[in-house]
């Protein structure tokens, strides 16, 4: 079928409108009559749309490649911060290693202070331990002490009584004739 044939029956099966208000005559729909292009018009055709083909599809390509080079720029800058992001972990390990040495050595110390406190609390019990019993022995010292200069100045009283006794039993006269017994009292010799 012709678009001449096909315009032909268009025209006798259209419907025909009716118009109340202007004009209630049928009225004909008129097409125009279709012009076939010639084979060179056809060709001319052709090559447009080949042409217009072409142009969008390069269009596109450039568009494709506009964009495959943003997401290259894209995964270059993510690779970027991906390698910036693992020499900041890495960094973060070694500070981590480092601190937990370090850590480690601290706490080796710490364990040896605390024994050293240990050792010296220790050393420092047994010095109180023996100051305290020296302060006993010193305390028996001068106690014995205090008793021997008691026992002395009883003993010294006791002989003076004695050469009194002795003296006043003697008579007078014998006592002249008689050696002087000069006595220091044990008290006052210390």
């Amino acid at each position: 079928m012709s678009w001449q044939e096909l315009d032909d029956d268009v025209r006798q099966y259209a419907p025909r409108r009716e118009r109340p208000e202007v004009d209630s005559r049928p009225t004909e729909v008129d097409f125009p009559a279709r012009q076939f292009p010639s084979q060179a018009d056809n060709v001319a055709a052709a090559l447009e749309m080949v042409s217009k083909a072409a142009s969008a599809f390069r269009q596109l390509k450039e568009k494709a490649a506009e964009a495959v080079a943003h997401a290259h720029s894209i995964v270059d800058a993510a690779a970027e911060e991906l390698e910036a992001a693992n020499v900041r972990a890495e960094l973060a390990e070694n500070a981590q290693r480092k601190a937990e040495v370090e850590a480690n050595e601290l706490n080796s110390v710490i364990v040896a202070t605390r024994n050293d406190v240990k050792t010296l609390r220790k050393q420092l019990a047994a010095k109180e331990a023996e100051l305290g019993a020296m302060q006993q022995r010193v305390d028996q010292a001068e106690w014995r002490a205090d008793k021997a200069e008691r026992r002395a100045g009883e003993a010294d009283a006791a002989i003076e009584r004695i050469i009194e006794s002795i003296r006043t039993q003697l008579s007078p006269h014998a006592a002249r004739d008689q050696p002087r017994i000069n006595y220091t009292p044990l008290a006052s010799a210390g």
